[in-house]
């Protein structure tokens, strides 16, 4: 769900926001990518299981972004954020082919050239050159998967499945993280700042009190119901009120409030604990 404060002053403007971070967070997405796919690279010399390793470093690569990306004033650009994504995803999946492609122009020396010239009219490859070549001549030369060697086009279609298996797990927290309320006037995503377990009948009264409809709620609740209100960094003035199932990720519902709303809605939750107080003091 795709909520947003309404912009409420120019102090970030969108022309600012978006020339001065944009360079910095596809910079920053490349950099990351690199690395998660260097880690990965040193990783696999040691343990190296098909399809778990892959997914698992996407799933982690796609925490750390997010986690860098909230950081950032970028909030709701999205052709931004799905271009640094992109950007940060392919570096991922190239790194560790480049780091082995390096690693192998390291270890040339002018005995191995004059050895591959040599031989090049052979049925052995020659020594690549290019990283394009590379790949080609790792996928003449075969891949492990377990016990069984594969080559030649099944390695390109292990590599093409390990590059689908990171992007799965690169996108599941990238979006969420893009579902996730923004404020539009500084341009970072939200933060809880008040979170309590209420009854429904509770939760109807607050929902009352922030003037929102008498049958928001669907029935058959289990209750308690989790109430949360989301504040801006930057206190611009807007808040979010989530209530949220037991047991659900999703908000059952979600609305903006003013900061007049969020003061009633402190008063109406501090009101029971004034009328249970009272009569402890009889």
């Amino acid at each position: 769900m795709d909520t947003c404060l309404e912009e409420t002053s120019n102090q970030h403007g969108t022309r600012g926001g978006r020339f001065v971070w944009w360079p910095v967070l596809l910079l920053l997405s490349l950099g990351l990518g690199a690395g998660v796919g260097y880690a990965e690279w040193l990783v696999g010399r040691y343990w190296a299981p098909w399809l778990l390793l892959p997914a698992l470093t996407g799933l982690a690569g796609g925490i750390v972004w997010c986690g860098m990306v909230r950081l950032m004033p970028v909030a709701g650009r999205r052709a931004l954020l799905w271009t640094a994504a992109v950007i940060a995803l392919g570096a991922t999946v190239l790194a560790p082919h480049w780091m082995a492609y390096r690693e192998l122009q390291a270890q040339i020396t002018p005995e191995t050239q004059l050895i591959a010239k040599m031989t090049a009219s052979t049925e052995e490859p020659i020594i690549p050159e290019t990283f394009g070549e590379f790949l080609a001549w790792s996928a003449k030369r075969g891949r492990f998967i377990g016990r069984q060697k594969i080559v030649g086009v099944w390695v390109w279609a292990s590599w093409a499945l390990d590059a689908i298996l990171v992007g799965v797990g690169f996108g599941l927290p990238v979006r969420d993280l893009m579902r996730k309320p923004y404020c539009r006037t500084c341009r970072t995503w939200l933060r809880p700042i008040l979170a309590r377990n209420l009854s429904l009948r509770e939760a109807e009264r607050v929902a009352a009190r922030c003037s929102l409809p008498s049958n928001c709620f669907p029935g058959n609740l289990h209750e308690p119901l989790r109430l949360r209100v989301l504040g801006c960094r930057g206190a611009c003035g807007g808040f979010v009120l989530q209530f949220f199932s037991v047991g659900h990720r999703r908000p059952l519902l979600e609305e903006s409030l003013s900061s007049a709303m969020f003061a009633q809605l402190n008063d109406s939750l501090a009101a029971p604990e004034a009328s249970d107080a009272s009569p402890r003091r009889r």
